[in-house]
């Protein structure tokens, strides 16, 4: 009987606090490594847009050149008739 008592007294609350810290230890640390992973994807995402973007620029301005130069020629031809 009196080894039971020592072992819900002393060895088992001592067991179950050692456990806890172990488990608030992992979940922080896959907490940190979560955080890095989505750091990592948010900026290959911002990465991927800017260059979308920028593509889309590119080729909606090379369209408006060409509509003005289209404009140009529709205004000249008209000019000369």
């Amino acid at each position: 009987m009196n080894l039971l008592k020592i072992y819900l007294v002393i060895i088992l609350p001592v067991v179950v606090v050692i456990f806890m810290v172990y488990i608030n230890f992992y979940i922080k640390k896959q907490i940190k490594e979560l955080k890095k992973r989505n750091a990592r994807e948010n900026d290959y995402i911002v990465k991927e847009s800017e260059k979308v973007l920028f593509e889309y620029l590119k080729l909606s301005r090379e369209g408006d050149l060409a509509d003005d130069k289209y404009s140009r020629m529709q205004k000249s031809e008209k000019e000369s008739k």
